[in-house]
């Protein structure tokens, strides 16, 4: 979705007749954004150039990307900012806590076979 309306608004973008030189206006850029979200279907109220720079923070951190890099490039002072922005997936949660319940489980076991042994 979010390299899907990136690609659209850089689309329009080039088909502009004005001055391609000149940078566009804040509201030209809420503007393509809004029609390229219109376009994909993932519009939704409040979307707007801060919602793809939070799914940017969050996919870059999702694919494996540190706090520390994320941080870095979003040009976060630190990561406490950082933070405030990655939105965790429910999926991820659930990826997360079957991990941690998965080593769990094996520490038991390793510790019941000690017990057994012993």
């Amino acid at each position: 979705m979010y390299a899907s309306i990136c690609s659209r608004i850089s689309a329009r973008r080039e088909t502009q007749a004005d001055n391609l030189n000149e940078p566009m206006w804040d509201s030209g850029v809420r503007q393509a954004l809004k029609r390229a979200a219109t376009a994909e279907g993932c519009d939704f109220r409040g979307f707007g150039p801060h919602s793809l720079r939070r799914a940017n923070i969050t996919w870059r951190q999702e694919v494996g990307g540190s706090s520390i890099e994320t941080s870095k490039i979003a040009g976060h002072a630190n990561t406490k900012i950082t933070e405030e922005y990655t939105i965790v997936q429910l999926k991820r949660q659930d990826d997360l806590t079957r991990r941690i319940q998965g080593r769990r489980a094996k520490a038991a076991k390793k510790a019941n076979e000690k017990k057994v042994a012993a």
